[in-house]
């Protein structure tokens, strides 16, 4: 290995491209400046070494490692001006003085190994890159104690380990951190213990916080705040079951019913009090999907942190705290996602219906998300009974019902506490019911007998078109067949009740041998009822066999009389009839009647 010196008594000014053969340590001990526009590049570690060593740098310094750690070493009271750009392939060892001007940027760019910010001396940045293309274990820049970024923090898609360690960002622009978000290629800070990532923070801004870990699963679960106040925060995202870390997951307030089993946060604030939006990422496919905030509280338990919002970081989904000031310290500086227990709902819904009701709605306070446990008694629920509002057949003849329900949250894992019961009464129904009475030649002519009990009125239909709101109607069925009779009979409080039947009127025809066309009222006609008639018609000869009268019509009344209107006189007086029923039935005859005034 070969080693480059600079003593204490000489300098050296680089002012053009400067490489350094291979398997080179670069140590200084004297003054050295490497101006800007110069490309500095040496093959293996740069050591800066003792309290005359000096080193500027306001050009480019790639530190590689090709065959040898391409580390910076600074050590024995040593002073790195930086103000161009440092390049680093391995470890950035601070155990002396690095000055980082407001042009500095050191950027950790190893592929294929941890790269270490460590040493004895905390190290301030202005800027800090985190590059390369390795993964696992090679994507992985660790701090090993506490380091500061003043400028901007650029995370790309690698993960800054700060282990126990804690990242001070100081510089309070929304965009002193910056990070790939892309799903499987996020760049975030990863934190252990007490470690963390802490922000300075301007009012009425929104500051994400990149969090995430690649302990055991890789997750990346940032977080964002949005203060009300100039300060200071710090977050931890905890990459494992709270219960490790005994935050006991059953120790829950009674608005609490489950939290997150896998993975929590520390959020604290370090600087001024200051009120902010807590707003927590997580990502459905994996995490499911949550509607609520819980913190750890001092009495021990996760607590519910009141009414929430659906939100969302970049592409992920996320639940959003507005202006939470309840900023504790350990444990207590503990927040989870969480699932609030469905409160029990209420029922809206007619509470007094007539019994033997259909198609009554009811529902169910709560979330239209969620689904529903329904209990009914007394009655049957049509179609699903799982939805925040159910159809109820009632059953006829009872005087009371009762019904329930239980709201189960979207995730299915909590339930409220039931309703209580939802006591339905059940309003006497009136109960139709009729008789008929058939008379007429043929009993076409139907009189209809109401037998219910508690109507109020009535409404009639027959079949033929016909309707009526009469207690007791008749109606004239002059065809033959089928009619369906329908009864609907209602009480005061709007009930009802329904009867039907099937009325049969038959074919059939009565033909009379005399009359009296003498004005009395009583067999004035000559008249044929009949039902059921397809072809009907009639001639009326005397004697003689002249033919007097003659009609095709539904219904024959003859008069007596000619068809001039000339009265005929009492006698014996012959018809042919043809008559064929809608059946097919031939009623067609020849006969006499008999006149008598």
């Amino acid at each position: 290995m070969k080693k480059f010196y600079i003593s204490a008594v000489s300098s050296l000014l680089l002012l053009s491209s400067y490489p350094l053969a291979a398997q080179t340590t670069f140590f200084n001990n004297g003054a050295l400046v490497v101006s800007s526009a110069t490309i500095f590049r040496i093959n293996g570690n740069l050591t800066n070494d003792g309290a005359t060593a000096d080193f500027t740098n306001t050009g480019t310094i790639t530190i590689a490692n090709s065959t040898n750690p391409g580390t910076i070493t600074l050590q024995n009271g040593s002073v790195f001006n930086d103000n161009g750009t440092l390049r680093v392939e391995q470890d950035f060892v601070n155990n002396a003085t690095f000055n980082a001007g407001t042009s500095s940027n050191v950027e950790l760019y190893s592929s294929t190994a941890t790269q270490l910010i460590t040493g004895t001396v905390n190290t301030t940045f202005n800027n800090l890159t985190l590059t390369g293309t390795g993964t696992g274990a090679a994507r992985i820049k660790r701090m090993t104690l506490d380091a500061t970024v003043a400028g901007q923090l650029v995370l790309n898609d690698r993960e800054l380990a700060t282990d126990a360690n804690t990242m001070f960002v100081t510089n309070p622009a929304v965009t002193a951190i910056t990070n790939n978000t892309v799903p499987g290629s996020e760049g975030f800070v990863s934190s252990l213990g007490n470690g963390s990532l802490s922000r300075v923070v301007n009012a009425n801004q929104a500051y994400i916080f990149p969090t995430g870990s690649s302990l055991v699963t890789t997750r990346y679960r940032p977080v964002e705040l949005n203060p009300n106040a100039n300060s200071i925060f710090t977050v931890r995202f905890v990459n494992n079951d709270p219960n490790l870390d005994g935050l006991n997951r059953t120790q829950l307030d009674a608005q609490t019913c489950i939290v997150n089993p896998n993975w929590y946060h520390k959020i604290n604030r370090t600087g001024a009090a200051a009120f902010a939006d807590i707003n927590i990422a997580y990502v459905t496919a994996n995490d499911g999907t949550w509607a609520n905030m819980a913190n750890y509280q001092p009495t021990n338990q996760w607590t519910d942190m009141g009414a929430v919002t659906a939100s969302s970081i970049g592409a992920q989904p996320s639940v959003r705290k507005v202006l939470w000031q309840n900023f504790l310290t350990v444990p207590n500086d503990a927040y989870i996602l969480s699932e609030q227990r469905p409160t029990a709902p209420t029922v809206s819904g007619d509470t007094s219906v007539c019994g033997g009701s259909t198609a009554v709605v009811y529902t169910a306070s709560g979330n239209p998300s969620s689904t529903y446990t329904w209990t009914v008694s007394g009655g049957t629920i049509v179609g699903d009974s799982t939805t925040q509002s159910v159809t109820v057949n009632w059953n006829s003849g009872i005087t009371s019902g009762t019904l329930s329900v239980i709201e189960n949250s979207p995730s299915g894992s909590c339930s409220s506490t039931s309703s209580g019961l939802f006591t339905i009464t059940f309003i006497p129904s009136p109960i139709a019911g009729f008789d008929t009475i058939s008379n007429g030649p043929l009993n076409q002519i139907v009189a209809f007998i109401d037998t219910s009990s508690g109507a109020t009125s009535w409404q009639w239909t027959f079949g033929n078109g016909n309707t009526s709101t009469l207690q007791n109607p008749t109606q004239n069925f002059p065809l033959a067949g089928e009619y369906e009779i329908e009864q609907i009979v209602q009480n005061s409080f709007g009930c009802t009740d329904t009867a039907r039947i099937t009325l049969r009127i038959e074919e059939g025809i009565i033909i009379p041998n005399v009359f009296s066309p003498n004005n009395d009222g009583i067999n004035d006609w000559f008249y044929i009822p009949n039902t059921g008639m397809k072809e009907f018609s009639i001639e009326i000869f005397n004697r003689w066999g002249t033919k007097l009268w003659e009609t095709t019509a539904p219904e024959i009344r003859w008069d007596g009389r000619t068809t001039a209107g000339v009265q005929c006189p009492d006698g014996t007086y012959f018809f042919i009839l043809k008559a064929e029923t809608l059946s097919g039935k031939d009623y067609s005859t020849t006969g006499h009647v008999n006149l008598i005034r």
